[in-house]
């Protein structure tokens, strides 16, 4: 475990936020933004864009940041935890049976082009 002499930057940073800080918010955020576009590149899902996981592992980062307790290791592979398991959930939700429907369709505001006349149109498959 962690001896409370030995606290990192990042670990200080985060009490330091707990405590109201928000530019500690900040500089945690820029300072794992690497980590999260990093894995934001080994995962894709149709339908998903990348910036959407990177939202979501955005979202990992603040879970652990309120989950983190120091005497149960270190933040850095806390936080690395959570922000890969917040991106593969949204991964794996959204390619779910059900949303299926939603990533194969087109908008509703869709432009087409029917035999050379220009219109808009609603358009959903048919099941």
């Amino acid at each position: 475990m962690t001896d409370p002499m030995e606290t990192s930057p990042d670990e200080k940073l985060i009490l330091l936020y707990k405590q109201g800080d928000e530019d500690a918010f900040t500089k945690l955020m820029a300072n794992y933004t690497p980590m999260i576009h990093h894995y934001c590149r080994k995962y894709f899902a149709k339908g998903l864009d990348r910036n959407d996981l990177f939202q979501e592992g955005r979202l990992g980062l603040y879970t652990a940041m309120m989950k983190f307790q120091s005497y149960k290791g270190r933040f850095h592979s806390f936080a690395q935890i959570h922000i890969k398991s917040s991106i593969i959930n949204a991964v794996k939700k959204a390619t779910r049976k059900r949303q299926q429907m939603l990533s194969n369709c087109l908008s509703f505001s869709a432009e087409l082009n029917l035999q050379g006349r220009r219109c808009l149109i609603a358009w959903l498959p048919i099941y």
